[in-house]
Order: C-alpha cells, then sequence, then structure tokens
C-alpha cells in the first residue's frame, strides 16, 4: 500500500469514510463475487457466474462502494502533476456498475499529502465491496508500476489540430495502407496515442 500500483491495497488511514456511488445503480441478471475472481485467478481458472442478489421488488441498488482503480505517488511517477494543497499522492476509483444505457462509469480522484497519510496509525486493510461484479475484468489485477515517459499527440480528428494538418495525416495513412495492407501503420493506433494505462498525455 506504500507503492505507486494498479489495483491492490490503498494506502487509506483506518476511519477516513471509503467512497461509495450514491447514483442509482441498475442491477444485473448475474456477476461475479470479488473472492471468487481472487481465487480462480491464483489457480488460473474462471470464476463462476452467480445470480445477481435481489432485495425487495426494486432492480435499483442503492449505494455501491467504489473499487481501488489505482494510487500513484508523485516520487515514482515523473511528470505527475501536484494536487490540490500540493498534494502528492492521487488516488483513483471506479463505481463497479456502469451507469445510463451507454454504460457510462463513474470515478472518484482522492488527492493526499503521502508523508501525513502514511504516518497514520492504522490503515484499512479490507476496503468494503459490493458482493457481485458485472464482470470478472470489473476486478483491477493488482500490479506494481515501472513507469515510462511516452510522447502522446492529439487525436486527429474534430478540432484537435488545424484542418490542414489532419487532412496530411489523413492522406498519408491511405497512403500506408495502399503501400503495406492492414499492417499498415497508422496515426491513431500507433503514432497518436500510445495503448494501455497512462497518467497524463492526450485523452482518446
Amino acid at each position: 500500500m506504500r507503492d505507486s500500483h494498479v489495483g491492490g491495497p490503498m494506502l487509506w488511514p483506518y476511519g477516513d469514510p471509503w467512497p461509495v456511488c450514491s447514483e442509482p445503480h441498475q442491477l444485473e441478471t448475474g456477476g461475479y463475487a470479488p473472492d471468487e475472481i481472487r481465487s480462480a485467478r491464483a489457480v488460473g481458472t474462471w470464476p463462476e457466474s452467480r445470480p445477481w442478489p435481489r432485495t425487495g421488488s426494486s432492480r435499483e441498488g442503492g449505494p455501491a462502494p467504489f473499487v481501488g482503480l489505482a494510487q500513484f505517488f508523485r516520487r515514482d511517477v515523473p511528470g505527475l502533476a501536484p494536487g490540490p494543497d500540493n498534494a502528492d499522492l492521487v488516488q483513483l476509483f471506479r463505481c463497479p456498475y456502469t451507469h445510463m444505457s451507454h454504460q457510462e462509469y463513474r470515478y472518484h480522484l482522492r488527492w493526499r499529502r503521502a508523508a501525513e497519510t502514511e504516518s497514520a496509525e492504522r490503515f484499512l486493510m479490507s476496503p468494503p465491496e459490493v458482493p457481485l461484479l458485472r464482470w470478472e475484468n470489473e476486478l483491477p489485477q493488482p500490479c506494481v508500476l515501472h513507469p515510462e515517459e511516452v510522447d502522446t499527440y492529439p487525436w486527429a480528428e474534430g478540432d484537435t489540430l488545424p484542418a490542414p494538418l489532419i487532412d496530411l495525416i489523413d492522406a498519408w495513412g491511405d497512403a500506408q495502407a495502399a503501400e503495406h495492407g492492414p499492417e499498415a501503420l497508422n496515426y491513431p493506433c500507433d503514432l497518436s496515442i500510445p495503448p494501455g494505462w497512462r497518467v497524463g498525455g492526450y485523452p482518446s
């Protein structure tokens, strides 16, 4: 919990309220229990789907504890800008359920001062969890980070770049496709925004 990482334990002082999503949640027909997801991953199998628990006649669930996605210390991540009041630890959470008809996600950021947080007397070891997640991959796989600085460039559409430059990029992409076929490099996937998780840079 004292490292920058994706998934895994958050540096969370005991007694601090864990963030919850209070928006209405449309419940599903089935899902995967977090503990069973972890057990299945440990032995290389797939967890069993469970029927969604029903409470009362409503299909809308109440407040749901956020899932801890990642935390980043400025000391570990080159170029990470300081947060409010010069905070140097940022923790990212996501609602375990999707929202609205477009299946949107809700996120929560918590900024902290690392030294103050690390000096807490006790830490929360088992944060609250929902009984089921819609998909197995909604539970992040804990992993450490080895930060790497990369260049990103704006998406070539709309008003992200000057129109003449977008035209040049499109023409270059067409020429690459004509010469190299399906394996050709293209600006959006190969040269603009690299795949994977990033802190900062241009949005996809």
